[in-house]
């Protein structure tokens, strides 16, 4: 049913004097509030009964202004037995809520229920049209000389594991915790700069541009992740094809990112798809586990990908000073 609040005015004769009008006020439903804070109003219409409210108008003049004041600002939300709010507006047809004997196109109350639902429907949409400006535009949180410091971070781990570990293969364990440990420190150096660049760069945007470049690699580490879990669970006889197929899986989330990097960056992830491969294909038992298996195709892959993201930067600089 549709809430009414019908609106009568019983003795109104007096348009252009101060004297008092007397509104007849019916809530043919639910209990309503009725309140002008200029006119001095605060009434409450019990469910199915009728009041009469006194209006003054504080000075001589059109009573139909005042009166638009009041039921323009003057209408309080009730409360239905659920405790939510509820506002009714007449359909211009009420004549009994709109025949005042004054120009009123209708009057209106609009519920905290509707206004919360609309700002909701219009954060949504905003949201949605960030979301969709961020997935458009180039992201530059990645910065060229932390990519190159990940690339020399995968060299050092390679002569590392040269000298203190010569024989993965009877020490898996081991040979998983310095690389597990090195993919780590390179995701918190660029994490950390790509949170402060973008900041810095994409400013209002850089929380919906921090998470589509999150949100584009995530995929490819959770699959690269579970896969080497089962494979040492289930198979580890194969353990030993794990860097060709985590470069292979790096270079998905580089395919992934490139749509909204610089368009070189797809020549990184075909460097990395094209390491995988070949180590798969060519590794032999006496190179399983080799440290420049994973040391030459990381390290020089993050230094062609700082190639690529410099260079980028460079063209975007000379573009802006030349504009």
């Amino acid at each position: 049913m549709t809430n009414r609040l019908s609106i009568a005015v019983l003795a109104g004769a007096a348009a252009c004097l101060a004297l008092a009008a007397v509104l007849h006020l019916t809530s043919a439903d639910l209990k309503h509030g009725f309140f002008s804070r200029s006119l001095g109003i605060d009434e409450t219409i019990p469910a199915g009964e009728a009041i009469d409210v006194k209006v003054a108008p504080p000075q001589p003049g059109k009573f139909g202004d005042h009166l638009r004041s009041l039921l323009r600002l003057g209408s309080r939300q009730h409360e239905d037995d659920r405790g939510g709010r509820i506002t009714n507006r007449p359909s211009p047809n009420d004549k009994e809520a709109l025949d005042l004997g004054v120009p009123l196109t209708y009057f209106a109350m609009q519920s905290e229920a509707r206004f919360m639902k609309d700002l909701d429907e219009a954060l949504a949409e905003i949201t949605a049209i960030r979301s969709q400006i961020a997935r458009t535009a180039e992201f530059r949180g990645y910065g060229p000389v932390t990519v190159a410091g990940t690339g020399l971070l995968a060299l050092v781990a390679a002569e590392a594991q040269a000298r203190w570990l010569p024989d993965p293969t009877h020490s898996i364990v081991a040979y998983l915790v310095l690389w597990s440990a090195t993919a780590a420190l390179s995701l918190v150096l660029v994490g950390v700069e790509m949170v402060t660049r973008s900041r810095t760069i994409h400013s209002g945007l850089a929380q919906e541009m921090i998470w589509t470049a999150v949100e584009q690699f995530l995929p490819a580490a959770a699959a690269g992740l579970l896969m080497t879990t089962v494979l040492l669970l289930y198979a580890p006889a194969t353990a030993w094809m794990l860097p060709g197929l985590w470069q292979v899986v790096f270079s998905l989330g580089v395919f992934a990112s490139a749509r909204f990097l610089p368009r070189a960056t797809f020549a990184v992830g075909v460097w990395y798809l094209g390491t995988g491969l070949a180590c798969l294909a060519f590794a032999s038992q006496q190179h399983v586990f080799s440290p420049w298996l994973m040391g030459l195709p990381f390290g020089l892959g993050q230094l062609f990908a700082s190639a690529v993201l410099l260079w980028n930067q460079q063209l975007d600089d000379a573009q802006l000073q030349q504009s």
